[in-house]
């Protein structure tokens, strides 16, 4: 019995897209020609070249970069926000260890004859 593996999306560079575009656009090579020279299909190539036509540069980045860079300082500004509330945490733990630690020893203390 023959079990096929799923095949895992292969994400372009960005480079290499805007490659391929320039090469359709600029340099009127047949979009088959620029898919066989790169070794994807021609699909990817027609999808590339509207997605440049409608949305630019920015259409050809991955979504992940595009998250990551929108919201890098958001996400570096609540990572310092975190780092800051833990450690007051324990400026604050510290203190209540000790006050515990010195009730426990006057108890002690108390209960000795």
């Amino acid at each position: 019995m023959y079990i096929r593996k799923k095949l895992q999306k292969r994400r372009s560079p960005f480079e290499t897209k805007m490659y391929a575009v320039k090469q359709v656009i600029e340099f009127h090579r047949s979009k088959r020609v620029v898919a066989e020279e790169i070794g994807i299909s021609v699909s990817l190539v027609i999808n590339w070249v509207k997605t440049f036509e409608q949305h630019g540069e920015a259409g050809l980045q991955s979504k992940k970069s595009h998250s990551l860079s929108d919201g890098g300082g958001e996400l570096e500004r609540l990572r310092c926000i975190e780092k800051k509330y833990y450690q007051q945490l324990e400026k604050i733990e510290i203190p209540k260890k000790f006050q515990t630690i010195l009730r426990e020893n006057k108890n002690k203390n108390h209960m000795m004859p």
